[in-house]
């Protein structure tokens, strides 16, 4: 084969650990996202204007829902300082 490399199509079980794989890796951004976040809303909380407060608010739950979508909501949770009692 003149040097030419042929690929093997993935099967199912491989594809569903690349899909595993990369679900994981989007709950970890997702979950680093609302970390940074609140992390900011914290620092600069005092400083920000009403518009500012109310754009973090809005990426802030926009974020969370991604977590949840994600199957990350306790995490999600747990980043925002909610606990259940």
């Amino acid at each position: 084969m003149d040097g030419a490399q042929t690929t093997m199509p993935l099967g199912p079980s491989a594809r569903g650990s690349r899909g595993s794989q990369e679900k994981q890796l989007r709950r970890e951004m997702f979950l680093a996202r609302l970390s940074r976040i609140r992390e900011l809303k914290a620092f600069y909380g005092g400083e920000l204007t009403a518009e500012a407060r109310r754009l973090i608010d809005r990426a802030m739950y926009s974020t969370y829902w991604d977590c949840v979508r994600l199957g990350a909501k306790e995490e999600a949770r747990s980043a925002l300082g909610l606990v259940d009692s």
